[in-house]
Formats: C-alpha cells, sequence, structure tokens
C-alpha cells in the first residue's frame, strides 16, 4: 500500500513538474516579439537614421535571428528610403517597451497585435502628445522557432 502510494505522488509530482515547464505556441511567439522588440530598440537607441556601420551589422544578425527573408528584403528597400518598417516610423524607444501588449489575432492564423505608445508630436515640435501604435504581425514557423513574416500598421 505505502508502495502504491509513494509511485502515485511520485507520477503526480512528474506530471505537475513537466506540464509546468511546457511553453504554448502562443507563448513562445509572444516571448519571440518581445525579444525582437527589445533588441531592436536597444540597437537603434545609439542613434537614428542613418545607422551606423555597426549597428547595420547588429540588425542584420538579428534579422536573421527573428525574421523571414521576404521581411528582410522589404526592411532595406525601407531603410533605402529612410523609413523603419518594423515600427513604421514611430521611433519606439525603451520607455515605449514597458507599455508593449501583444494580443493573439484570433481572425488571422500565427498573427499578433503588437502595441505599444510613443511620444508624437502631430502638431509641432514643441508639443508632446502620446500615441498609441498597432502593428499587426504576421509570423511563420522555421524549425523550432517562428519568425516575423509580415508587418502592417492598424493603428487608428
Amino acid at each position: 500500500m505505502k508502495k502504491s502510494f509513494f509511485l502515485i505522488l511520485i507520477s503526480l509530482y512528474f506530471l505537475i513538474n513537466c506540464n509546468a515547464q511546457e511553453v504554448t505556441k502562443d507563448q513562445q511567439i509572444s516571448n519571440t516579439l518581445k525579444e525582437f522588440y527589445t533588441n531592436y530598440t536597444k540597437i537603434i537607441s545609439k542613434s537614428y537614421f542613418p545607422f551606423k556601420k555597426d549597428q547595420l551589422v547588429e540588425l542584420k544578425l538579428l534579422q536573421e535571428k527573428y525574421c523571414t527573408k521576404k521581411i528582410s528584403m522589404e526592411y532595406k528597400q525601407w531603410y533605402e528610403d529612410d523609413h523603419d518598417l518594423f515600427t513604421n516610423d514611430w521611433e519606439i524607444d525603451i520607455k515605449s517597451l514597458n507599455t508593449m501588449k501583444i494580443i493573439k489575432d484570433l481572425k488571422k492564423q500565427n498573427s499578433y497585435n503588437v502595441s505599444f505608445t510613443v511620444d508624437s508630436t502631430p502638431v509641432s515640435p514643441t508639443k508632446i502628445v502620446k500615441k498609441n501604435i498597432q502593428l499587426q504581425i504576421n509570423l511563420i514557423k522555421t524549425g523550432e522557432s517562428y519568425k516575423i513574416n509580415s508587418i502592417t500598421d492598424i493603428t487608428k
């Protein structure tokens, strides 16, 4: 009787711990997006457009890890036109990261709405206005990880 009870307890322990450590697909994607935008913000905050050579190298490595070739090519075209695809020119900063929210889009597979607040100057450079930015990001699975495949600004 004691052996059976002991075996049941051990089985329950492993069952609970194995399930607690399992990361869901949504958590994995959310973590990927948080890591990407945190690293991206750190790189671009060193100096904004045009980026320095070391920043361009860091951005290339970041894109290789988190982005598909499709979105990397699109980013390159935007950059050549002095635009930032990953934030749609909203100039995200460390303060903005603290406001970041990532919500799964239930209508589209592997699509997430990423929102953050930035300081904007729509009227004049001296009058700062808080603006909530919303980007719809689609990811695809490559191997064991997910990579950013498209970004659409859905800010209202």
